[in-house]
């Protein structure tokens, strides 16, 4: 997923970055549940009552025979599927899955009060490895691709091979040998994908759609010119990547302030400018790690800080004056019954019709009761102790995104523990209180597991699934989840703060404590 609205953001500001389609490539990579969802999308619409896990699989390699067609790859096809994930990636995928089965939920109670045909009981939580459907998934794929004869390797790394697709795909494109000639086609354009793609220095090519693909050496040179920075160095790229963390991505929330749609890439390029004249440095220093440099960090958030209070006033306005969309949007799906097309369309700008309280409250209190208030309504405790704790744990979350994104070696347990960030004066307050020891000290930290113990896919199940999923696909654990009924809410608010879409909102559910759910599924295995 990565960062909301960011293809938006390039699309309009580097224009020139899309190509036409290409005749062929070296070698095609395909983050591949994104393949598995657009299929299984499509069969449960033609058959909501009557698909078939075989009907699903089908629709998925005949989508992939017609992008292999379409690539014309010459020496490899690389099927990436995701396997198990880090503890940070697994509270986000949590996080999505309750917001989706709620929300399937509320559709379903909706065409029932209004007597319309029952909605398919599709789950796309099945989409997540250690359920049947993907194991099956997994043996169907082998066998079907093993049969190939053709002039390229195939290479399928199943959702039974730990790691997230595009960092599998990336570890497989830095070992395979390479020349200035290769051409690598990606298919897939998160954000994720295109932050690996500009942090590599192969030639890459991200399709997007049937038509253009994004040529990944123009953009990183289109981004330096939007830095004004004449100088080609690759280092620009490290930069580019860590600011980008501070907008948000699957491990962390942005900023409050910072959201691509205020213009948050322009709000971090001023600033990142400044300071990089000033020092002669870079942000993101390479040796033998790649490592922050906390000086140039420090001087990033003093800016920051500095202008809160003016871009959170034009972030909330601009926030109270979005309008609801009642045209065509892309994440709702189209249907001819005129009452349940205008539910879905609204449904889906939830937070925008349901807008959180702290923007009223911005509106009418002073602002610093407004951020005692930020605290109390989305933390749950403005005591300063709390805050600063707050604040370090984002400052962690920075430092092991830049051991996830940079080093490839990172804690598998540690995440951030919050669905928002702290305020940006006090991150800064906490990061000038620590000492570049200190701080060098926590990123060494973050680079080894802080838990000794493994996380299996049926673990990662329990750590990410709601109770209803887990009864379905995983009935062998129901007893686990009784056991711990207080980690499984079958009801929960949302926080909506500055929010546009019902899938951007994060659930106020309680934590995993994946200790205890280890300990259970180990004397569940014994018995």
């Amino acid at each position: 997923m990565g960062i909301p609205h960011y293809y938006r953001e390039i699309i309009n500001n580097y224009k020139n970055i899309f190509v036409p389609f290409t005749n062929s490539c070296t070698r095609l990579f395909i983050d591949f549940n994104s393949v598995i969802h657009q299929s299984a999308s499509t069969v449960v619409t033609l058959k909501p009552h009557t698909y078939t896990y075989t009907d699903i699989y089908e629709e998925i390699v005949r989508n992939t025979n017609l992008l292999i067609e379409k690539c014309n790859p010459q020496e490899l096809v690389y099927i990436a599927v995701d396997g198990v994930a880090p503890r940070a990636k697994m509270v986000q995928q949590r996080k999505r899955r309750y917001i989706a089965h709620i929300k399937n939920q509320m559709i379903s109670s909706f065409m029932q009060q209004n007597m319309m045909n029952k909605h398919s009981d599709w789950d796309s939580n099945i989409i997540t490895p250690g359920t049947d459907f993907m194991k099956q998934l997994d043996v169907y794929l082998k066998s079907h691709f093993s049969s190939y004869v053709k002039q390229y390797q195939v290479i399928i790394s199943g959702s039974d091979e730990e790691g997230e697709g595009e960092q599998k795909i990336f570890d497989h494109m830095k070992a395979c040998d390479t020349s200035k000639n290769t051409i690598n086609i990606i298919n897939g354009l998160d954000a994720d994908l295109i932050m690996l793609s500009l942090l590599s220095q192969e030639n890459i090519l991200l399709l997007r759609d049937d038509t253009s693909l994004v040529n990944v050496n123009i953009f990183r040179e289109s981004i330096m010119k939007h830095m004004n920075f004449d100088n080609p160095s690759h280092n620009y790229m490290y930069d580019y990547v860590f600011l980008c963390f501070l907008i948000g991505n699957d491990f962390l929330p942005n900023v409050p302030f910072l959201k691509i749609m205020n213009g948050a890439i322009d709000i971090l390029f001023a600033s990142y400018k400044k300071i990089h004249v000033e020092l002669n440095e870079f942000l993101v220093l390479k040796d033998s790690m790649f490592s922050v440099n906390i000086n140039f960090l420090r001087l990033l958030l003093k800016s920051l800080a500095d202008n809160e209070l003016d871009n959170m006033e034009y972030a909330i306005t601009h926030y109270v004056n979005t309008s609801i969309v009642k045209s065509h949007i892309p994440s709702v799906p189209k249907t001819n019954n005129k009452v349940l097309y205008k539910f879905l369309t609204e449904l889906e700008q939830y937070p925008l019709i349901n807008k959180h309280r702290l923007v009223d409250k911005y509106q009418n209190c002073s602002k610093v009761i407004w951020q005692h208030e930020y605290y109390i309504d989305l933390f749950g405790s403005h005591e300063p102790l709390d805050i600063k704790k707050y604040a370090k744990s984002y400052i962690e979350g920075l430092l092991w995104t830049t051991n996830y994104y940079f080093n490839r070696q990172y804690d598998r347990f540690w995440y951030y523990k919050y669905n928002t960030a702290p305020l940006a004066k006090d991150i800064f307050q906490i990061l000038i209180s620590m000492t570049d020891q200190d701080i060098s000290s926590l990123q060494t930290k973050l680079l080894s597991n802080s838990l000794s113990i493994n996380i299996t896919p049926t673990l990662q199940l329990l750590c990410v699934l709601p109770k209803h999923s887990i009864v379905n696909f995983l009935p062998e654990s129901k007893h686990i989840v009784e056991q711990n009924f207080y980690m499984y809410p079958l009801g929960f608010k949302m926080c909506t703060f500055l929010k546009k879409f019902l899938w951007e909102c994060t659930p106020i559910i309680p934590d995993v404590d994946i200790e205890k759910l280890y300990n259970d599924v180990m004397i569940a295995t014994k018995n």
